[in-house]
């Protein structure tokens, strides 16, 4: 590994640990009372049984006026993407951002992407 990426890595903000949850208008400060809480959210959050479900999400779209792509866009979205693209987009972003799918964040590209 590079020593710079070392130095960008160390600079993370350290996490705390929640000190309180407000769920439904109380107030939770036990660590087993948060820890309950969070579980019982992620639970409902990937279970399916949310209101994000596909056939929710479905019915919402199917209220809106959404038109069609045009053939010539959807070639242009559908294209590879450039070198030069990938530039103006490094050059365009901005440091100090919160980390991509990736887990890198932007200064990470800036300095080693080798364009």
């Amino acid at each position: 590994m590079c020593p710079e990426y070392l130095h960008l890595e160390d600079s993370k903000v350290k996490l705390e640990p929640i000190q309180e949850l407000v769920v439904d208008g109380q107030t939770i400060t036990t660590d087993e009372e948060i820890l309950e809480e969070l579980q019982q959210f992620y639970v409902e959050l990937y279970s399916g049984t949310s209101s994000s479900s596909v056939e929710a999400i479905d019915e919402f779209l199917e209220g809106l006026p959404l038109g069609e792509v045009p053939e010539e866009l959807m070639d242009q979205l559908g294209a590879p993407v450039s070198e030069v693209e990938v530039q103006e987009a490094l050059e365009k972003i901005r440091v100090s951002k919160a980390p991509g799918p990736d887990g890198l964040v932007p200064e990470f590209y800036k300095r080693f992407t080798p364009i």
